[in-house]
């Protein structure tokens, strides 16, 4: 129902579930800030198989960290704009692999693409492509990065790259 009326929305957390937009510092966001999705409620589970490290990480006493960036509406929708491991800090700036992964898709030049990040003594980490190349040509990597500075911002230009023979996909 809400979907259809709010495209882009992922709609209302189901009955005994709430959710919270928290910041990185876990304070809560009002309606339309940005930040990680927490959910409490009935439905959560109790943490995961033999892996206490992992679950107190992810259960806080705020309820479970899911790893999603969005916010909410005012009522109650949720909107998600990806996910924290999409995210890069860089030079102490996030900067985001998917509008990095899209630019160097369309370049041409790529089969594939998946942008890490790579230790830098300087800015802490920064944009590396992991690329598959897609003939026999190599990528223009000048050619490329001169492309992307016309429409990110600089942080968001890789500092390096790596040709690999394939990505690991899921079906998602």
């Amino acid at each position: 129902n809400h979907i259809k009326s709010h495209p882009g929305s992922v709609g209302q957390p189901m009955g005994g579930m709430t959710l919270t937009i928290r910041d990185e510092e876990m304070n809560p966001l009002p309606p339309g800030e940005e930040g990680e999705v927490y959910a409490q409620g009935a439905w959560l589970f109790d943490g995961y198989w033999q892996e206490p490290a992992a679950t107190a990480k992810a259960l806080t006493p705020h309820g479970l960290r899911t790893g999603d960036q969005g916010h909410l509406t005012p009522e109650g929708l949720l909107y998600l704009s990806g996910r924290l491991d999409d995210v890069v800090k860089s030079s102490g700036r996030k900067v985001s692999v998917i509008p990095i992964d899209q630019a160097l898709m369309k370049t041409g030049q790529f089969a594939d693409v998946a942008v890490t990040p790579k230790e830098h003594p300087v800015a802490g980490h920064v944009p590396h492509v992991l690329y598959v190349p897609n003939n026999e040509t190599p990528p223009n990597f000048r050619e490329v990065v001169q492309t992307l500075r016309k429409t990110l911002p600089e942080n968001h230009s890789p500092k390096g790259f790596s040709a690999v023979k394939s990505l690991p996909r899921t079906g998602s």
